[in-house]
């Protein structure tokens, strides 16, 4: 099981920056990053 949390620390209309850090069971840090995100204007299957 693992917890994972993250908050947009950059918010440029269309463009998010995202930063993750996902934690295991003992509450070691496993995984962290910066995700760059685009909203489209529709959804990619319309």
């Amino acid at each position: 099981e693992l917890l994972a949390k993250a908050k947009v620390v950059e918010d440029q209309g269309k463009k998010k920056v995202v930063f993750a850090e996902v934690f295991n069971q003992k509450g070691e840090k496993v995984l962290e990053g910066k995700f760059y995100c685009y909203v489209l204007e529709k959804h990619v299957l319309k």
